[in-house]
């Protein structure tokens, strides 16, 4: 078909004409159409033209996922011939996104056809989108969907038939059937489980109460308990201070006695803190606040911890502020506060670290002492638990963890006070604490006030540490004799340290460590005859000490006796196993520990009496039961073959062996107590004395033939040996 445009409109004639070929024409006269050529005029009614609709079909041509086309020849393809054949597409859960492309199959003015399209089971209504022939859905959910297009030509005639194909979006395993209904099962055995939880929990919740009360029992006992123990301890620590006034006590009995009312000062401190604990559970403790310079204050409590940082070689400094200070708390609450704070930095912090306390300037609210310590830190599990009462700081180190209320108390005490304690913490690099006071005093009730705020109080009260000392009792005694053995003791605790120290002092020269590193750094400079050491110790304690000890050849003859306050048999059997030759618990008896120290030293002279002052013309089949044994064996050996060479001497004897210098000496001076030289001339002598008693021999070849080139020596060493010169000694025997 030809379709006639008309654009010319002619006045005169009132017709429509235009030109569509060389030599025809049309024009448009009284509703007739007229087409006027050379050879004639053809003429068309309108009402003779029969109007045909074309309803045009459609096919889809393509089809895309996640906007890319399916070959339909890769085997993973969801579809295997052409889109335009089939009717149904089964995709996965992942092939969710996809795209349909169509077309109408009419080609008059292709560019005018209008096209809508519909996705069932998600749409409702048609969309027209005009000539777009593309549509594209995503993430749809697993289901069954039928996508339907139709298409209308140019004179907007539409197909009322359209195309149709079926998509099925199969689901995840966990959205399938079976998994539906382990979803179903699961829930039904999580909420039998839940019920049963509940059940647990109102059980376990009454059983709380009731444990609760049975503690608040059992801590009211302890606090009567507390109340009976102040007052022995009461006519302990008042007859201690009246023997202290006698002037003329032994050292050592004053020693002893200084430890006694420290420690007791201590029990005492304890109780207290015990009783605070429990008036604080109560809301029985009562606040009288006074005025307190806080430098003043704070430095007193500082310098009670100045012998302890001295002891442990830590660096330990207070900053005092420039200008006075004030603030209103009661005196006697706040130093506990301090005091518990200082105390576990020193308990927590190791020997060469550091410690400092700073009080900051204060704000026109609040105030800050800081105290920071280069110690072990706390975790960061543990950091919100810290101030909830009978939680120790330390879950590795038993031999740090202390009763766990210390901290609690600091921390009621201070809300108390309307105050705070700020911490920050890492674990291994140290602690940060901010006792953190209001000023003025507007935030306390008028009962609290005392009377006194108006004089300013200063500190008296001395707070009792563990492990103090004062700096003018001596912890190492002196020994006179000079031939006495020496005995290293290993002890963190400074009184135990002085308390053993005392104990050994007339039978032992004396050398401390306050932990395992520290012993095992004086091994390298002094030889001990015997090792005293506690098990549990900062930075090394003693088990490993003693298997360091015992498994290095220098020093592995060196006895050990463990002091514990672990008494389980567990314990007892790990002490052992580590080398210790003895395993005394705490408390213990001073002459026990004496007695067992002493006959070490005893068994030790036994074998050098076994071995040094042996006969001569005895057989050398000693049984090797040990290292120390074999090595003693075979120095024997070794000086036996040798000693009437005259030119055999230490540097020999190292050289046959296989020992070198400082083990030698140190192994033969530690078990025989000689030194190598010696060790060689008394045997060598002994072999001179067996050849003067046999007869046979004159006194300068005896002395020859063990190895002497001058008669003028053997003769001196003889007598040394012996108490008499060779020539009496030949007519004794």
């Amino acid at each position: 078909p030809a379709r006639l445009v008309f654009e010319n409109y002619d006045n005169n004639s009132g017709l429509y004409t235009d030109n569509f070929c060389e030599n025809a024409c049309c024009f448009l006269s009284n509703g007739n159409i007229l087409f006027g050529s050379t050879s004639g005029t053809l003429e068309i009614k309108p009402e003779t033209i029969e109007k045909k609709q074309y309803a045009p079909k459609i096919v889809i041509t393509n089809f895309q996922l996640n906007n890319r086309d399916i070959e339909i020849n890769d085997p993973n393809s969801p579809i295997q011939t052409d889109i335009s054949t089939l009717d149904h597409i089964e995709l996965k859960y992942n092939q969710s996104s996809f795209s349909f492309e169509y077309a109408a199959l009419s080609f008059l003015a292709p560019s005018q056809n209008n096209y809508a399209f519909k996705l069932e089971n998600f749409e409702e209504e048609w969309n027209y989108v005009g000539n777009q022939r593309k549509a594209t859905y995503t993430n749809l959910s697993a289901g069954t969907y039928t996508f339907r297009v139709k298409a209308s030509n140019w004179d907007g005639t539409w197909n009322e038939i359209p195309k149709q194909i079926t998509i099925t979006i199969h689901p995840p395993w966990w959205k399938s059937t079976w998994a539906l209904i382990s979803y179903f099962i699961l829930s039904f055995v999580l909420l039998e489980v839940a019920r049963r939880i509940f059940l647990k929990y109102y059980r376990m919740q009454n059983s709380l109460q009731v444990e609760r009360r049975v503690n608040d029992i059992k801590l009211q006992f302890f606090t009567n308990i507390s109340h009976e123990i102040r007052t022995p301890l009461t006519l302990i620590l008042g007859p201690i201070d009246d023997i202290k006034l006698s002037k003329h006590l032994p050292t050592d009995v004053r020693n002893r006695i200084d430890i006694m009312e420290r420690n007791g000062k201590r029990m005492l401190k304890l109780i207290n803190q015990l009783l605070d604990f429990r008036k604080v559970q109560n809301k029985k403790m009562e606040l009288k606040i006074e005025s307190i310079n806080l430098g003043n204050f704070v430095e007193e409590i500082c310098e009670h911890f100045t012998p302890v940082a001295r002891h442990k070689q830590i660096d330990f400094q207070f900053k005092k502020p420039e200008e006075d200070i004030i603030i209103f708390a009661d005196p006697n609450k706040f130093d506990s506060v301090v005091f518990n704070i200082l105390s576990n930095a020193f308990k927590y912090t190791n020997q060469g670290k550091k410690i400092w306390v700073e009080i900051h300037k204060p704000t026109v609210e609040h105030v800050d002492i800081e105290v920071s310590d280069e110690g072990t830190g706390i975790s960061a599990e543990k950091l919100n638990y810290i101030f909830q009462r009978f939680t120790p700081l330390s879950a590795d180190d038993n031999q740090l963890n202390g009763t766990g209320i210390g901290l609690s108390l600091a921390h009621e005490i201070m809300k108390l006070h309307k105050g705070n304690i700020l911490v920050e913490s890492e674990e291994n690099k140290g602690s940060n604490f901010k006792i953190r006071m209001l000023m003025g005093k507007n935030h306390y009730e008028k009962a609290q006030i005392s009377d006194k705020t108006e004089n300013i109080h200063h500190h008296h009260q001395k707070p009792v540490q563990e492990g103090s000392f004062e700096t003018n009792t001596p912890v190492i005694v002196e020994v006179p004799k000079k031939d006495a053995p020496t005995a290293l003791i290993v002890e963190d605790n400074s009184e135990v340290l002085m308390y053993v120290s005392d104990c050994l002092k007339a039978n032992f020269k004396i050398e401390t460590a306050i932990n395992g590193e520290e012993g095992l750094k004086k091994l390298k400079h002094i030889h001990p005859d015997i090792i005293i050491s506690d098990v549990m110790m900062p930075v090394l304690d003693g088990i490993e000490m003693t298997k360091i000890i015992k498994t290095d050849f220098n020093t592995s003859h060196i006895p050990v006796i463990m002091l514990t306050a672990k008494s389980n048999l567990a314990d007892q059997i790990v002490g052992v196993e580590s080398g210790a030759e003895a395993y005394i618990l705490k408390p213990f008896n001073a002459e026990y520990l004496k007695a067992v120290a002493t006959n070490f030293i005893k068994q030790r002279e036994l074998v050098i009496q076994k071995y040094r002052d042996k006969k001569v013309n005895d057989n050398f089949d000693a049984k090797i039961t040990s290292k120390d044994e074999q090595f003693l064996n075979e120095i024997f050996e070794i000086i036996e073959t040798n000693f009437a060479d005259s030119e055999f001497n230490v540097e020999k004897l190292i050289s046959t062996s296989v020992y070198s210098r400082t083990v030698l000496y140190n192994k033969v001076k530690g078990m025989l107590g000689v030194s190598p030289v010696d060790l060689i001339r008394q045997i060598r002598l002994k072999h001179a004395a067996r050849l003067i008693s046999e007869g046979g021999h004159k006194i300068s070849e005896a002395a020859y033939a063990c190895g002497f080139n001058d008669p003028k020596y053997f003769r001196k060493c003889f007598k040394i040996m012996y108490g008499v010169n060779p020539t009496e000694y030949k007519n004794e025997h």
